[in-house]
């Protein structure tokens, strides 16, 4: 006697919490996420309740950047104020893209352990 059962898949914590931030910073529908991790949408939709997105953390002296020579500063001092805040903007945008690739590289390291893993045994029918 065969039986088609789906198989329930078990996830740990940390693919829940990547899974729900991929999402929130996505951009994207929550179907379109989940069938892009090969999730159930019912699943992602909880997981994206319990784990709401963080608020962005500020960077601490030790992720700064070097800081300019005196003739840089001097340039930029001159510049217009539109320019710094046209830099500001994209400084945010590429934080955003950090996070976004931070998310994206925790699902597929999350994604390729259950992968690896492999199917469980097969049963066999007597």
């Amino acid at each position: 006697m065969e039986h088609n059962l789906e198989q329930r898949h078990q996830y740990d914590e940390p693919f829940k919490q990547a899974a729900a931030h991929f999402f929130h910073y996505s951009g994207r529908s929550l179907e379109e996420v989940s069938a892009e991790l090969g999730l159930s949408p019912a699943d992602l939709r909880t997981w994206k309740r319990k784990y709401p997105p963080a608020p962005p953390q500020p960077i601490t002296l030790a992720q700064s950047i070097p800081l300019p020579q005196p003739a840089a500063l001097a340039q930029e001092a001159a510049r217009p104020s539109d320019h710094v805040s046209q830099l500001r903007a994209e400084n945010q945008a590429l934080r955003d893209e950090i996070l976004h690739l931070k998310v994206q590289w925790d699902v597929l390291k999350t994604t390729l352990g259950i992968l690896s893993a492999g199917p469980g045994p097969k049963q066999t029918s007597t």
